[in-house]
């Protein structure tokens, strides 16, 4: 289970670091606005500290049919804070990691009395139409601010 939690977070953390790059990369070519480039490189932080917040499970732990779960009561969904504070704790990663590879758990869980454990499918039924419609107001957002900064006074004056 240790290899499976591990191998799970690094496809996770890999998802969330190729979305930075392209983030990265897009406001150093085309956004001439530092705030709204720093607006916008606070996305892959978001999505680390909330990746587990659809059923408990990120892309990770979908594929290695992982969730998280409350120890007490016994095997009762985690509400959405518990899974933000659980993950808040990436800020100190070398201790969590170093205690969860003593432990088999990590600080978060520790503390919010949290657990990982394997499901034989996923327990969420994932509505991609959540996603897509995440993604395409995103989008807009975000090319809206491309463009504003570029064309907008009011905008470079930011």
């Amino acid at each position: 289970m240790k290899t499976k939690r591990i191998v799970s977070f690094l496809i996770d953390l890999g998802i969330i670091s190729l979305i930075g790059v392209i983030i990265s990369f897009i406001c150093v070519k085309f956004i001439s606005n530092d705030i709204i480039s720093s607006i916008l490189n606070t996305l892959p932080v978001s999505l680390l500290i909330g990746k587990d917040l659809i059923g408990g499970q990120s892309i990770g732990k979908r594929i290695f049919h992982l969730c998280v779960i409350e120890k007490l009561p016994k095997n009762r969904p985690v509400p959405n804070w518990k899974l933000i504070v659980r993950n808040l704790f990436f800020v100190v990663w070398p201790i969590d990691f170093v205690c969860y590879l003593m432990s088999g758990h990590r600080i978060g869980d520790i503390i919010l009395k949290t657990d990982i454990t394997e499901v034989a499918f996923n327990s969420y039924s994932f509505k991609w139409s959540i996603l897509m419609a995440f993604v395409v107001v995103w989008g807009i957002v975000f090319l809206m601010l491309i463009y504003y900064s570029h064309t907008n006074p009011l905008m470079q004056l930011l």
